[in-house]
C-alpha cells in the first residue's frame, strides 16, 4: 500500500493479538470487487491471517460483477464471498446469521436487500431478526451489517430503520457499520435519531481497515467523534454487563492529531518553563515512549515518559505512559496507576486534572488541544472551580475538533487559540 491507501496489512497487524476472541467484518471486505480470485490474491495475506475468528458480514462489493479481478457474472450472489469464508458467512442465500461471543449475542444482518428477500420488518429477514432476538435473552446485544442508518460520511441510509426498531425494542447496546470510509461514532439513541442516554444504541461508523478514506459530509445528531484521516481498527471488550471501545490506529499512527499539536507547540516553549509540566495523550502502552523521544529532541524542555514517584519540575515535560493511569500528588509527585479505564481511556486525562486542580488551584494552567471525545471537560470544570486558566485550540487548527469543542461548549475555556499562538500564551 501506499501512505494514503490499501492499509490492509497495517490494519490487519493490529489483529495479531492472542487475547481476541473474534474478529466482526463489516462488509466490503476486498476491494474493489469480492471475486475469489481477489479474496486470494489480497484479503488473504492480509486480514485472511485471522480468518480462523473471522466473522463476516458482506457489504455492496461482495455482490458486485465488474470491475476487479475475477469479478464476472460467476461472481452473482456475492459468490467468491461465500466460497471463501465457508460456513463462517452462514447461508450463501441469505448472508445473515447469529452467534454468541461470552455473554453476548452477537447478530449479523445483510444489508444488500434485494438479494435476500428485502429488509423490512415483514421480509424473510426482518422476521428472522425478530424471532432470533425473542429467542436469545442474553442481557447484552450486538448487531452489525455494512450500510449504515446513521453517519455524516453521507452515504446511511433510512432503509434500516426496521433493524434498529427490533433491536432497539429487544434492548440492543451496540450497532456496527461501515460503507463510509471514515470512524464515527454516536452517542445512545433510538432509531429515528432521539438522543436516549438509558436504553438507546450506541453505533459506531468502521470504514478505515485499508482501501482509502472518504470525506465527511454534515454532521449527524448525536455524533460524538468523526475522523476521515486515519487507518485502524475498533477495539471492543465485551463484559458480561458492559462493554469498552477503542479506535486503535494503524501502527505509528494517531487518530486525533495530537503528536502533530504537540510537535509545534513543545519545541517553542523555554527551558525553565516556570512550572513543572504533564501531558496526556491518548495514545496505546508502548507508543508514548518515542512519542517523548521525538518531543524532547525538538526543543530545550527535557520531555520524558513520566515514572512512578517522580517530580514535577519546570525543565521538563512529563509525558503519560500509555495504558496507566497518572495521578499528582500535593508535594508534586506523580503515581502510575493501573486501575480500570475510564469511558474506554487509560491514561484519562481527567483523572489527572483533577488532581493538578486541587493541588496547584490558581497556579494551574490547563491546554487543551486536538482530540476525540470529549475527556479533559471535567478536569476543565475543576481547573476553573480552583481558580486555574484554561486554553483550548481553536476548532480551524484542530484535526478533530472533539475534546476541544467539549470544553468550550460547557463554557469553560478562557481562551481560544489557533495552534500556532499557543506556546506564546502559554508563556504569557
Amino acid at each position: 500500500g501506499t501512505t494514503g491507501s490499501c492499509r490492509q496489512k497495517a490494519t490487519s497487524d493490529l489483529l495479531l493479538d492472542p487475547a481476541l476472541s473474534a474478529v466482526f467484518l463489516l462488509g466490503d471486505n476486498q476491494y474493489y470487487c469480492g471475486g475469489y480470485q481477489a479474496y486470494l490474491a489480497s484479503y488473504d495475506k492480509s486480514w485472511g491471517r485471522v480468518k480462523g475468528i473471522t466473522r463476516p458480514a458482506p457489504g455492496n462489493h461482495e455482490y458486485l460483477t465488474s470491475g476487479g479481478t475475477d469479478c464476472t457474472s460467476a461472481n452473482a450472489n456475492a459468490a467468491g464471498y461465500f466460497r471463501y469464508f465457508g460456513t463462517a458467512a452462514g447461508d450463501p442465500s441469505k448472508g445473515y446469521y447469529s452467534f454468541d461471543v461470552g455473554t453476548w449475542h452477537i447478530v449479523v444482518l445483510n444489508s444488500e436487500c434485494t438479494d435476500v428477500g428485502g429488509c423490512s420488518a415483514t421480509s424473510p429477514q426482518g422476521q428472522w431478526l425478530r424471532a432470533d432476538l425473542a429467542a436469545h435473552a442474553n442481557v447484552c446485544t450486538l448487531a452489525y451489517w455494512h450500510i449504515p442508518l446513521f453517519s455524516s460520511g453521507g452515504r446511511a441510509s433510512s432503509r434500516y430503520r426496521s433493524f434498529w426498531d427490533a433491536l432497539y425494542s429487544a434492548g440492543a447496546e451496540i450497532v456496527l457499520s461501515g460503507h463510509d470510509h471514515i470512524y464515527e461514532r454516536f452517542a445512545p439513541q433510538r432509531p429515528d435519531g432521539t438522543a436516549d442516554a438509558a436504553h438507546g444504541i450506541r453505533q459506531f461508523v468502521v470504514g478505515t481497515g485499508g482501501s482509502n478514506h472518504t470525506s465527511l459530509s454534515t454532521a449527524f445528531a448525536n455524533s460524538e467523534v468523526r475522523n476521515s484521516t486515519t487507518y485502524g481498527v475498533l477495539r471492543l471488550t465485551l463484559r458480561p454487563t458492559g462493554y469498552d471501545w477503542r479506535f486503535v490506529p494503524e501502527a505509528g499512527k494517531t487518530s486525533t492529531g495530537g503528536p502533530r499539536a504537540l510537535a509545534a507547540v513543545v519545541p517553542s516553549l523555554p527551558a525553565p518553563l516556570g512550572a513543572g509540566g504533564l501531558i496526556v495523550q491518548h495514545m496505546p502502552e508502548g507508543f508514548t515512549a518515542s512519542l517523548a523521544a521525538r518531543l524532547d529532541a525538538a526543543g530545550s524542555l527535557n520531555v520524558r515518559e513520566a515514572a512512578d514517584g517522580e517530580r514535577l519540575d519546570p525543565r521538563s515535560l512529563l509525558v503519560a505512559p500509555g495504558g496507566r493511569h497518572l495521578r499528582v500528588e500535593r508535594d508534586g509527585s506523580v503515581r502510575l496507576t493501573d486501575t480500570e479505564p475510564i469511558g474506554a481511556l487509560r491514561p484519562r486525562a481527567d483523572l489527572t486534572i483533577a488532581d493538578a486542580a486541587k493541588h496547584f488551584g490558581e497556579r494551574l494552567l490547563l491546554v487543551v488541544m486536538t482530540g476525540m471525545g470529549a475527556d479533559g471537560r471535567a478536569g476543565a470544570a475543576e481547573v476553573r472551580r480552583h481558580g486555574g486558566r484554561v486554553l483550548v485550540e481553536a476548532e480551524a487548527t484542530c484535526t478533530v475538533y472533539g475534546m476541544p469543542r467539549a470544553v468550550v461548549e460547557a463554557g469553560l475555556a478562557d481562551e481560544v487559540l489557533p495552534l500556532h499562538e499557543l506556546a506564546e500564551a502559554i508563556c504569557a
